[in-house]
């Protein structure tokens, strides 16, 4: 057993010890290594004592694992660590609707009491997410003067079906996806199109 093979065992040796005994995960919280500290956020007493970690990985570990740590990390300064307390907490979510970046509150259409706040948000990407989420809401907004919308849109069969012909290839490119519709677009006049209909008949669909 080479010197390499030895120092990988300790590691997963190390790994494991902290995932079933807390004691030892306590102690190694202020481990140089980000991955290690994350490890250790397995038990809530660490992670409480890891909410303000300098490394946005743990913190989003805190967040996504408990929700004592979320409720003191969901105005982080990072918009990954706020986008986990709102992708695991609707109460949260309710508090970063009005988020200022585009990414939380597209991840905060995913609540359906939520999702009516947003359809009108000025971000393509929100409203694309709104339409993504519910299949009520894409019908309504199946005619945006926006593609990324209409995109959302299609990830819905039955709508994608009014799509194919869209003036904007990402749009058919997101209905190309269904094996249905894919036999139909075969000679799409962008080949961007044509490879993900390829793709899609030669392997599998939605």
């Amino acid at each position: 057993m080479n010197e390499k093979t030895v120092e990988v065992s300790d590691q997963q040796d190390e790994s494991q010890k902290i995932i079933t005994d807390k004691i030892f995960a306590l102690n190694q919280i202020r481990h140089t290594d980000p991955l290690i500290r994350a490890l250790c956020t397995t038990w809530e007493e660490c992670a409480l004592q890891l909410v303000h970690d300098p490394d946005t990985f743990v913190r989003m570990e805190c967040a996504g694992k408990w929700q004592a740590c979320a409720e003191l990390l969901f105005d982080d300064g990072d918009p990954v660590v706020r986008k986990v307390c709102a992708e695991n907490y609707e109460h949260l979510a309710a508090k970063l609707i009005n988020d200022r970046d585009e990414n939380v509150r597209a991840t905060c259409s995913k609540w359906e009491t939520l999702v009516a706040e947003l359809i009108h948000d000025s971000s393509p990407l929100v409203r694309r997410s709104c339409a993504e989420s519910f299949h009520h809401l894409a019908e309504l907004m199946i005619n945006s003067s926006d593609w990324e919308v209409r995109a959302g849109c299609a990830i819905w069969e039955d709508l994608a079906v009014k799509l194919i012909d869209d003036v904007s290839w990402e749009v058919r490119a997101i209905c190309a996806h269904h094996k249905k519709l894919a036999s139909q677009m075969k000679d799409d006049s962008d080949w961007r199109v044509r490879v993900v209909v390829d793709s899609c008949l030669n392997e599998t669909s939605f």
